[in-house]
């Protein structure tokens, strides 16, 4: 009844989906992308606490690194000052920017310490203190800041930019603007660039945007080439592409109805919404050709859609069910992927059956789509696997268990991406950027130890501050086999620069207190960078700022943070100063990618377990469920095996892809049992239903694989390199996925069914 009603109502059915899709175009353009690192975490994170502490305490956190080349930088000329004063000033007037240190600020702030006549006692006045090779307080400040404003080789400049989350005329300043306009001063500097955190995460979702326009046309117009090739029929090109497009605006119009915004992971989700739909429109265009050649159009629409409506559904909300396994994760962006993907599928659902009957029968040109080249020598070659699984069963199974097996050996191997510079192309100027700093600065990966401070500093707090940064720098961490130690590259707090007055006869002699008033009242900016005094109930912090590479293995790069973290609490413990953070940007995006391959595992098995039962629904048998699950978990398990043996590591894109290629895949499996099922009512044998079902699903399964894969091949195009894996990876998980639905599939089929028998 219901299809008749379908077939009756086609036209003013698929004016509804027009009418729907023009009204959700509109909001569909209003998603915007959520930048905030706090998004790719959740909430009750642990690391976010003290990361919220450090932003409260002193404000915008976010560092953000110009470095360029200046041959003349420390030479005894006030022209290399005047240059970084030049170069200060304009990125401290960018709008975002909240303070800026350099080797100009800290040349000022002495000249106004050592302003008085005679002050200075040692050195000549008309050379900056910081190059005066006789000035003791100079060349200890800036031995104390090497590293930090700039590089050992004296020739690499750097000023240090806080960015700020604040509001003026209010609106909130864009991160995006104003990474640019630093890049722009950058870019008119010797070798300049701008490296850090904040640079990589908005050039990230720079690429994720552009990405996501040129992926989605890209795709579409792939897909529809091969399909009007595959087909032969405008028609059967446009009517799956319909629904793509009809499926993305309806899941975009819903996410922005309920407030929820796109993330890091947003430009695959045109991909996925076009293998769903895709995959489902393939087995219309097979079963109506077939309808066709004994049946008027009408009636046999009619008749594909009576043979189709149960798979399809139970497809659809088996997808459904599989992304929404994501929802468990803690990751914002994996998180919000599979709330979106969950909304796709069951937009593709609403789709086939708005748009399909309409699209396929109004008008009388070109209804049939036409058989692909090849498709009979196709059909046959499906028939003789049937026979040939049949005669090598105890082969393949020997094959399939050895597969297997090394899959899950490599399972164990597998090491996430911490570097987040790896997420972009080695060519992209960001990786260019952070490797001269690497090089010239010994690391690019800022962080920070938050502990609390009295309202009174005095020697012996010092003297333990003193005594953690030391504890700090004595850190080493086996690297890679040859390689040096993973250590800190720099440590740094008020303490050393309190300690610098020791090296001046008359400042040496003044208390502790009044060194570090004298400090707040000459170098504010400098003081309110490192310490926060105590305000009412407020208790104060004193920030120790860390420097480690960033392009280091994540093992060292984690077990780095570990020691650190380690040392502290030790300190914490012995000094009795009872709060102290290990935080920032860098521990931040060290543990993301780690967290993401653990939730991956936890949504594996959820997908796993709710596939699973609406199969068993579905089948109205847990057997054949089991047996259906099993070609699907295969691919997956063993190109994550083969990532652990080849070294390759995890990043964004590849810790999703084990639920996600699960839910992709299983859709072949369910029109398979299914049809195999009706075959076996309609009387015909094991070996007979599997023949008819591989000649017809199995073609269906083929051509929609085909097209997909070419159609994925768009995403390795990306510069995010995320993409690239998840296209890639999805791409081979279809292929084995396919080749598990027509080989290993039907083995099991013959061995359960024949058990029943």
């Amino acid at each position: 009844m219901a299809i008749r009603w379908l077939v009756r109502f086609r036209v003013p059915l698929l004016l509804v989906a027009v009418s729907a899709a023009i009204v959700g175009i509109v909001p569909a353009r209003r998603l915007a992308f959520d930048h905030s690192i706090q998004n790719m975490f959740a909430r009750d994170d642990p690391l976010l606490a003290p990361y919220r502490r450090l932003q409260r305490d002193f404000g915008g956190n976010e560092i953000v690194v110009l470095v360029y080349d200046d041959e003349d930088l420390l030479s005894p000329s006030s022209e290399a000052f005047d240059q970084i004063r030049n170069v200060s000033e304009r990125c401290r007037s960018v709008p975002g920017v909240e303070d800026v240190l350099s080797l100009a600020q800290l040349e000022d702030s002495l000249d106004k310490t050592f302003s008085l006549p005679g002050s200075r006692l040692f050195g000549r006045s008309d050379v900056p203190m910081l190059v005066d090779r006789s000035s003791a307080i100079g060349s200890a400040l800036r031995e104390l800041f090497t590293s930090v404003t700039h590089g050992s080789d004296g020739r690499t400049a750097a000023v240090i930019c806080w960015l700020s989350a604040r509001e003026e005329d209010g609106e909130a300043i864009g991160r995006e603007q104003t990474i640019d306009q630093l890049r722009t001063i950058a870019q008119s500097l010797p070798l300049g660039a701008i490296v850090g955190e904040p640079v990589m995460v908005t050039d990230g979702f720079r690429y994720v945007e552009a990405d996501g326009r040129w992926l989605a046309r890209g795709t579409m117009s792939l897909l529809a080439l091969v399909l009007l090739l595959l087909f032969r029929s405008i028609r059967w090109m446009i009517i799956p592409l319909a629904v793509v497009a009809w499926a993305i605006i309806g899941m975009r119009a819903a996410m922005w109805a309920v407030g929820t915004e796109l993330s890091m992971v947003s430009s695959m989700l045109t991909a996925n919404v076009a293998v769903i739909a895709v995959a489902t429109v393939m087995h219309v265009i097979v079963r109506f050709r077939v309808a066709r050649e004994a049946a008027e159009p009408v009636s046999a629409l009619r008749a594909t859609l009576r043979l189709l409506v149960l798979p399809v559904t139970w497809a659809c909300l088996t997808d459904a069910i599989g992304f929404a396994s994501l929802l468990r994760s803690r990751v914002g962006p994996v998180h919000d992927f599979g709330f979106a993907m969950t909304l796709g599928a069951i937009a593709v659902l609403c789709g086939v059956f708005l748009l399909v009957p309409g699209l396929a029968l109004t008008g009388r040109f070109d209804v049939d789509p036409r058989r692909t080249w090849g498709e009979q020598r196709l059909r046959r070659s499906l028939g003789r696997s049937v026979e040939a699984t049949r005669r090598g069963a105890g082969w393949l199974a020997l094959v399939t268990i050895a597969v297997v097996f090394l899959g899950f050996t490599g399972l164990g191997k597998l090491e996430v991406e911490s570097d987040f510079t790896r997420n972009f192309r080695r060519e992209s100027p960001i990786v260019e950027g952070y490797e001269r700093v690497e090089n010239r600065l010994g690391g690019a990966g800022a962080w920070d130890v938050v502990v609390g401070v009295p309202e009174r500093i005095d020697r012996d707090y010092l003297n333990k501050v003193l005594e953690l940064e030391a504890r700090l720098r004595g850190i080493r961490v086996p690297s890679e086999s040859g390689r040096a130690p993973v250590q800190l590259t720099k440590v740094l707090s008020l303490a050393d620069v309190l300690q610098i007055a020791d090296r001046h006869p008359i400042l040496r002699l003044t208390p502790v207190s009044l060194r570090v008033a004298r400090f707040a009242q000459q170098m504010p900016d400098l003081a309110g960078t490192f310490w926060r005094p105590p305000e009412g109930e407020e208790p104060g912090s004193l920030r120790i700022m860390l420097r480690a590479r960033e392009q280091i293995p994540s093992h060292a790069k984690l077990q780095l943070i570990a020691r650190v973290e380690q040392e502290v609490a030790a300190w914490s413990e012995e000094t009795g100063i009872d709060r102290a953070d290990v935080t920032g940007f860098y521990v931040l995006l060290a543990h993301l990618i780690d967290s993401m391959l653990r939730d991956q595992w936890i949504c594996f098995v959820i997908a796993a377990a709710g596939i699973f039962l609406m199969m068993s629904v579905t089948f109205r048998s847990p057997v054949l469920a089991a047996v259906a699950m099993i070609p699907n978990s295969i691919p997956v398990l063993v190109l994550l095996g083969l990532m652990g043996h080849l070294g390759i590591r995890v990043n964004m894109g590849a810790a999703m892809i084990a639920a996600v290629s699960m839910g992709l895949s299983v859709d072949s499996s369910i029109h398979y049992v299914v049809f195999f099922q009706r075959h076996r009512r309609s009387g015909k044998t094991v070996d007979e239903s599997l023949l008819a079902t591989q000649e017809t699903t199995g073609r269906a399964l083929v051509l929609s694989t085909l097209a997909l894969t070419i159609g994925f091949s768009t995403l390795c195009g990306s510069s995010f390199i995320p993409t690239v894996y998840f296209g890639s990876l999805v791409s081979l998980a279809m292929l084995g996925g396919l080749a598990g639905n027509l080989v290993i599939l039907p083995l099991l089929m013959r061995l359960v069914s024949r058990r029943r028998s």
